[in-house]
């Protein structure tokens, strides 16, 4: 058990470094990747975002594009898939209180 608590708290100061520098360099978010059943579900990290009004999510088969709005501190992040998707199966929801943004991305 205490070996599972000390890899949480690694993970969990890792992802406060992240959203640390994410917060005051400015440019592309922190992301992480697993894999699912179905495919991908990507999760992006967000905090000065308060709504998803003026992202735009484009996604081929093998790249994703995710821009924000000009007064946001994100800017674009922009990834090479290592496996297709099929991009019309592709959602995205936003999570005000959690400030990250998940995407499912199934496999073609």
């Amino acid at each position: 058990a205490s070996a599972r608590l000390a890899l949480s708290s690694a993970a969990a100061r890792a992802a406060r470094e992240a959203d640390l520098l994410a917060r005051t360099a400015g440019g592309p978010p922190a992301t992480t990747m697993e894999t699912t059943d179905t495919g991908r579900l990507l999760t992006v990290s967000v905090p000065h975002l308060a709504s998803m009004q003026g992202v735009d999510l484009d996604v081929e088969k093998t790249a994703l594009v995710l821009k924000f709005p000009g007064g946001c501190k994100h800017g674009t992040l922009t990834l090479d898939l290592e496996t297709p998707v099929k991009p019309n199966k592709v959602s995205a929801k936003f999570s005000k209180k959690a400030k990250v943004i998940k995407i499912t991305l199934p496999s073609a």
